[in-house]
């Protein structure tokens, strides 16, 4: 059963990361390259958004599929067409914050 409580309060954290990133919005790429407190800022502000998103989208489709995954990676696997760095076990290269 999907609880539209914990999924309201994560998309409500999710609304204030990305008003907290937008506040960068302006930040071009000599200033990242530069500034790296400003580069781990928003990176971590990515992460963190990304985080949510994953879970969110967990919380749903663990509902929806009667699966409920012990990280990303099994999520990803289960529930979707999974990227090709998954069967290497490399879901770090799929998804790095630099690339992003």
């Amino acid at each position: 059963m999907v609880r539209r409580e914990s999924v309201d309060l994560r998309l409500k954290e999710l609304d204030g990361i990305i008003y907290e990133l937008s506040k960068y919005r302006d930040a071009s790429p000599e200033m990242l390259k530069k500034d790296l407190s400003l580069r781990w800022i928003i990176e971590r502000g990515m992460i963190a958004g990304a985080s949510i998103i994953f879970d969110v989208a967990d919380h749903i489709l663990s509902d929806e599929f009667g699966f409920y995954s012990g990280s990303y990676e099994d999520s990803l696997r289960r529930k979707s067409r999974p990227h090709p760095c998954l069967f290497k076990g490399r879901l770090d290269r799929a998804y790095r914050p630099q690339t992003i």
